[in-house]
C-alpha cells in the first residue's frame, strides 16, 4: 500500500470549517462519547504499524465550493496517509478533490435519537457514493434504538453498499479491518478470529505489566520451590549422618 506523506490543508477553504452544521449543534450524549473515544482508541493501537489516519467528526468534501455541505462521519479511518501530529492539531476538514486525498475505507456512525433514522436509511448510499468499502452502524442506547440489533454493516459491492447480515453468534466480520464486530450492550468491541478483543493501548501496556509481573513471581516461586528442595535434601542427608557441605 502506498503512503501518501502529503498533508491534508491545514487552512479551509470551505464555509462549515467555521460555522456549525445542523449536525454539530446536535452534540453527543455521554454513552455516544464514551464508544467513540473507546473505538478511536482500539483502532489507532490495532493500526499502529499500518499507514492510516483515525479520525472522529471530520469534514469531508468532495467539490471545491465553499458552501458545500460536508460529510462528517462519528469515526473514519483513512488507509495510505500519516498526518503528523503538528498537522493534526490544526486539521479541520479532508477534501477528496485534492490529490492523494482517499476516501475513507471505513467509517463508523453510532447512532443517536435524532440521528439513527438517517444512519440507517440515507447514510448507505451517500457513504457509497463517497466511495467507502464498509459502513457500520452501532446503537449503544438503553433501550436500543434500532430495530432488530444494535449492530448493522454494510459492505461495498460495485457501486453500492449492501447489508451484510450477522452470523450465527451474531458478529460481522470486517474485511476491512480484518477484525469481527460484536455487540456488548453500550460498547462495540473488535476481536481476532479466536475471539481475543482488540485492546486500546493502555489495556495493552496493562497486560504487559501484568504479565511481567505475573512472570516475576513465577520465577520467584521457582527460585523458593529449589531452596525448598535443596533445604529439605540437605535436611534428609544430616539425619543420615551426611555433613552435606563435605559434597560440594
Amino acid at each position: 500500500m502506498q503512503t501518501d506523506t502529503a498533508q491534508p490543508s491545514v487552512h479551509p477553504f470551505h464555509y462549515y470549517d467555521w460555522h456549525q452544521t445542523e449536525e454539530d449543534r446536535m452534540g453527543d450524549s455521554a454513552v455516544q462519547t464514551a464508544l467513540l473515544i473507546y473505538l478511536t482508541a482500539v483502532c489507532q493501537h490495532m493500526l499502529r504499524d499500518v499507514p492510516a489516519y483515525v479520525a472522529i467528526n471530520l469534514n469531508i468534501y468532495t467539490a471545491r465550493h465553499e458552501m458545500q455541505h460536508p460529510i462528517a462521519p462519528d469515526l473514519a479511518i483513512f488507509f495510505g496517509v500519516r498526518i503528523d501530529a503538528a498537522t493534526e492539531q490544526r486539521l479541520r476538514s479532508w477534501c477528496l478533490y485534492e490529490p492523494g486525498r482517499p476516501p475513507p475505507a471505513i467509517v463508523i456512525e453510532v447512532a443517536s435519537e435524532s440521528t439513527w433514522r438517517n444512519d440507517l436509511r440515507d447514510k448507505p448510499a451517500r457513504y457509497a457514493e463517497l466511495g467507502v468499502a464498509e459502513y457500520i452502524l452501532y446503537d449503544p442506547n438503553a433501550p436500543a434504538l434500532l430495530p432488530g440489533g444494535r449492530l448493522r454493516l454494510w459492505r461495498r459491492a460495485g457501486a453500492a453498499l449492501l447489508p451484510v447480515p450477522p452470523d450465527t453468534r451474531g458478529r460481522c466480520w470486517s474485511t476491512v479491518l480484518e477484525r469481527y464486530l460484536v455487540s456488548d450492550g453500550a460498547w462495540l468491541r473488535l476481536t481476532d478470529r479466536d475471539g481475543v478483543r482488540c485492546p486500546t493501548a493502555e489495556d495493552a501496556e496493562r497486560a504487559a505489566k501484568k504479565a511481567a509481573r505475573a512472570a516475576e513471581d513465577a520465577a520467584r516461586a521457582a527460585e523458593d520451590a529449589e531452596r525448598a528442595a535443596k533445604e529439605a535434601a540437605w535436611a534428609k542427608l544430616r539425619e543420615l549422618g551426611i555433613d552435606p557441605t563435605t559434597l560440594i
